[in-house]
């Protein structure tokens, strides 16, 4: 078998990226190299213990066993210029030189970072975005520092401004021939070089499949890096729902919107004469909390759909609309293009954006649904609906008995607000 198959190339960067690739990118990430032909990256500065490994996802030449040396490319820019065999990338350095890079997952090399990532980032400068703790299979983030034993807790959707960036590539040497690269699992490796001959990736925090970090303070004036994945942050204000309000009325839904309240959609819903069915779902598997629910048959360019308001238990406010379709999902993308621009990511089985106080998803299994959700709603209703088990915990009812009540203060014209609102001042 040849060197560039089993040499250090392999044994330290291939299974290490396997993984990551199956577990976080799905079968889509042996992508076409070819749309990042024409790319520009700068190779990043490295932390002292990592210098001596060089940029391993580069060589002279195809055989991936010796790596480009950090003191000779630090800096350096270079451009991909074509994708010889699958992940085979050549490169044209500033200087005119032309290296080899292996690049397992689309868009990401080890040890560089895409001048266009970093021209995107660039314009989140001096901004507010807001922290994302729920991100699927992927752990808690922390605003980490170059003192790998200081970091910070983030709560999910916490403020914090941007006034940074930060390219160097952090880790720390914890013995002779271990290095701790802050990425996302523990994975443990032989190397082909016999003084080091072992690397330790402890991907607790680094990211090190982020091209680099952005500098933010928190509201409590605490300092430090977050890794620029978009999926990592939202960059509208997710508790301002004035935006998303106005993109429903470009839907077609006038008079709906996220933050109202089961009343106010009642109210609508009857000045256009429209039927609709009004419940509360039981918790089950799936939903652990319960809430209100309204759905109607509405029509819109879609055509004939049905849409669901999800509400809370206690103040029912309104915190998800969904839309059913049964158009043909290219109808339907092409709708949701123009009225929302490109998605912000995309499956084979979705589409999600993320928009001024609401996070959209389009899922194109079964039949077609189309989600608007605010997140600070739903935080909110899932607490009202532990709540709501205390209370029939602690008036010994059953959560039946609880609905009917509910049902018939509705129709005695109960407020809802108002009780809520005197609840408070008596302090309950």
């Amino acid at each position: 078998m040849s060197k560039m198959l089993f040499g250090k190339k392999f044994t330290s960067y291939f299974i290490p990226f396997l993984i990551f690739c199956a577990v976080f990118l799905g079968h889509n990430a042996f992508c076409d190299w070819g749309k990042w032909i024409g790319k520009e990256f700068v190779f990043r500065e490295m932390d002292r213990c990592l210098q001596w490994y060089g940029y391993m996802d580069f060589s002279k030449t195809l055989d991936f066993s010796e790596a480009l040396d950090y003191e000779s490319y630090v800096g350096k820019r270079g451009r991909i210029i074509s994708v010889l065999i699958k992940e085979y990338l050549k490169v044209k350095l500033e200087t005119g030189e032309i290296v080899y890079a292996f690049g397992e997952v689309p868009g990401h090399l080890s040890g560089v970072y895409f001048v266009e990532n970093y021209n995107e980032a660039k314009k989140l400068l001096g901004r507010f975005i807001w922290i994302r703790q729920d991100r699927v299979g992927e752990k808690e983030q922390r605003l980490i520092t170059e003192d790998e034993n200081v970091s910070y807790p983030l709560k999910h959707l916490e403020k914090v401004k941007v006034f940074g960036i930060y390219t160097k590539l952090l880790g720390h040497e914890i013995a002779p021939g271990l290095v701790k690269l802050r990425c996302h699992a523990r994975i443990q490796m032989p190397m082909a070089n016999y003084e080091r001959n072992l690397v330790r990736f402890d991907m607790r925090h680094s990211y090190d499949e982020s091209p680099f970090f952005l500098k933010v303070a928190t509201k409590e004036a605490k300092f430090g890096l977050i890794p620029y994945k978009r999926g990592n942050f939202i960059e509208e204000d997710p508790y301002d729902l004035s935006g998303i309000n106005k993109i429903l009325i470009t839907f077609g839904l006038k008079g709906f919107c996220l933050g109202m309240t089961l009343s106010e959609a009642e109210k609508v819903l009857k000045e256009k004469g429209i039927d609709y069915n009004l419940d509360f779902s039981l918790p089950s598997k799936w939903d652990k909390h319960g809430n209100w629910y309204i759905h109607f048959p509405y029509s819109l360019y879609l055509g004939d759909v049905v849409v669901l308001m999800e509400a809370s238990p206690f103040s029912q406010i309104v915190y998800s609309i969904d839309i059913f379709s049964v158009a043909p999902r290219k109808k339907i993308e092409e709708f949701l293009v123009e009225k929302l621009g490109e998605p912000y990511k995309k499956s084979t089985v979705s589409r999600e954006w993320y928009k001024p106080g609401a996070k959209i998803d389009y899922c194109l299994e079964h039949l077609p649904i189309i989600w608007f959700t605010n997140e600070p709603l739903e935080e909110k209703s899932k607490k009202e609906a532990k709540k709501l088990q205390s209370e029939l915990k602690k008036r010994g009812l059953k959560l039946e008995e609880w609905l009917k009540e509910q049902k018939v203060r509705r129709k005695q014209g109960f407020d809802v607000k108002r009780w809520h609102e005197q609840r408070k001042k008596e302090g309950k």
